[in-house]
């Protein structure tokens, strides 16, 4: 509480304005003495004594009922004046809050009495108010998000209880049900709430450990539940002060990229492959393309599909680029020419990738090396030729 000068009260001004009303009745009272007695001396011994006395008393009963008027006059209009009306705007301002009207400033917080400790503290009350309105706005804000969010997002707090679950969660849980009921039968997604991850999570003991953990820095993996995979992103939750009130985690059904990935290094381990964009132009190339053709990744981008192929192709006059940015999925032999200008044979398919919508998006290249193979074939072949010629001979010469 402030501290103020005696003067500056509520009280002292009370008292000041009391002396003030006393001062004038005595003031008044003074008057009417003095005009009693001169008026007594002016008519002494004569015989209208009694007709001077009575209209000077008269006078001074006039006066001093006017002096005290005035004296509540005045102590009304002081009360008013410092009291009543300061209490009145205060007591608007403390409305204004009540109606969450928090853009006006209090009145009379700058005054040096109680009203002024009034004011002061609706003041303080008011700026409170504004910071924690900005803090609900930004947490209806972060609630709105999180419960309109397609992340599979939940609150555990300290204890390892589950707090909170949005939409998305109790879609991705109520999924792995018949999964979660094969070490606990009694799993309920829609009763995970207020239950501890031991119960809920019995029999996982990994993804259990995983959102157990009360690391200080955000944790990332993924864990295995049957043949699914699921990735989990743990982020701890401090107040303003730096105190731990819990974790936010996501959880996301990750197993068909985990399989498409496998399946993508399958190939880029065992199958040359290249993307092209729809004007035939190489974006990107996986090792094996590159050893076939002979260069380095970083020089194959850039050059067009033309522009690696053979002469020796028998296209027939047709684009391979536009036929397959076309939807026509081209199956074949491609000769290509390595750096050394030697001839590359892949047995390979070109075919245009599309997203949902149906709208290509690049051209891929996919197959094997079968140079060697073909170069055994053609051997064969020429030898066989050969033994057939040797044949006629002898038979012509016999």
């Amino acid at each position: 509480m402030r501290k103020m000068p005696f003067l500056s009260s509520i009280f002292a001004k009370c008292v000041v304005a009391l002396v003030l009303c006393i001062g004038l009745v005595a003031l008044a009272e003074t008057v009417m003495t003095f005009a009693a007695s001169n008026g007594g001396a002016a008519v002494d011994g004569q015989a209208g004594v009694a007709a001077t006395t009575q209209p000077s008393s008269g006078l001074a009963v006039v006066v001093l009922g006017l002096s005290s008027l005035a004296a509540l006059a005045l102590g009304l209009w002081l009360l008013h004046q410092f009291v009543i009306t300061p209490l009145q705007r205060l007591g608007a301002a403390l409305g204004r809050l009540v109606e969450k009207d928090l853009t006006g400033e209090t009145p009379h917080r700058d005054r040096q009495d109680e009203i002024g400790q009034i004011g002061h503290a609706a003041e303080q009350l008011r700026l409170r108010l504004v910071e924690v309105d900005g803090t609900l706005r930004e947490a209806d804000c972060k609630s709105t998000a999180f419960e309109s969010s397609s992340a599979a997002t939940m609150l555990i707090d300290c204890n390892n209880v589950l707090q909170y679950a949005n939409p998305a969660m109790n879609r991705l849980l109520s999924r792995l049900a018949p999964v979660f009921r094969k070490a606990n039968p009694k799993f309920d997604p829609a009763k995970v709430v207020g239950s501890s991850l031991d119960e809920i999570f019995k029999g996982h003991d990994k993804l259990r450990r995983r959102l157990s953990e009360k690391s200080a820095t955000p944790v990332e993996d993924v864990v295995a539940i049957d043949d699914y995979r699921l990735s989990l992103h743990l982020t701890p939750v401090r107040s303003r002060a730096g105190a731990p009130l819990g974790r936010v985690v996501e959880l996301a059904d990750v197993t068909e990229q985990v399989v498409n990935s496998a399946i993508l290094s399958a190939i880029n381990t065992d199958q040359a492959r290249a993307d092209f964009d729809l004007g035939g132009r190489l974006v990107t190339a996986n090792l094996r393309f590159a050893e076939a053709i002979g260069a380095t990744q970083a020089a194959l981008v850039g050059r067009t599909f033309a522009s690696l192929l053979d002469p020796a192709n028998a296209t027939g006059g047709s684009d391979p680029v536009a036929e397959a940015s076309a939807g026509k999925s081209l199956r074949g032999r491609f000769l290509f020419r390595d750096a050394n200008q030697g001839q590359v044979v892949l047995e390979a398919a070109l075919s245009c990738v599309r997203d949902p919508a149906g709208q290509p998006l690049k051209l891929l290249f996919l197959g094997r090396d079968v140079t060697a193979e073909e170069a055994q074939i053609t051997k064969a072949r020429t030898e066989r030729i050969e033994l057939q010629k040797g044949q006629a001979r002898v038979v012509d010469e016999l």
